[in-house]
């Protein structure tokens, strides 16, 4: 894999596949987060301490669509361009998911049941041909 003068070969170009993929996901991630930030009421605390357990949209499927979607950008731009410096810092980037067990844990705490009942039925990412 790798581009022919100035042009992409050809499998560099579904890096542009994994790239839209991304794009869908956000796009998909964040209108769900307007929508539920409708029905918060008008003055929410002020902290990192969520105030709702959003289980709608991708949040049905995967626990973590915005890691996920980040993961298709990078992937895809990694792809798209062969770029060895690219996949460094994605490797960075992905170093990153340390945090995920912590906000996992932030979440537990928060919603009790409620969560780790979300946890025991949505895979953390998208899963294909097997039930979580």
């Amino acid at each position: 894999m790798g581009w022919n003068g100035d042009y992409p070969g050809r499998l560099n170009f579904l890096g542009a596949l994994l790239i839209l993929a991304g794009a869908v996901l956000l796009a998909w991630t964040l209108t769900t987060m307007l929508l539920v930030a409708r029905r918060l009421p008008l003055r929410v605390g002020f902290g990192l301490r969520p105030t709702q357990l959003v289980q709608t949209g991708p949040y049905a499927r995967m626990r973590h669509p915005m890691y996920v979607a980040e993961s298709c950008f990078w992937l895809g731009i990694i792809v798209l361009f062969g770029s060895p410096v690219v996949a460094a810092v994605f490797i960075c980037v992905a170093a990153m998911t340390w945090i995920i067990p912590k906000e996992e844990k932030a979440l537990e705490e928060r919603f009790g049941e409620e969560y780790m009942t979300y946890r025991d039925h949505v895979p953390p990412t998208l899963r294909f041909g097997r039930k979580h």
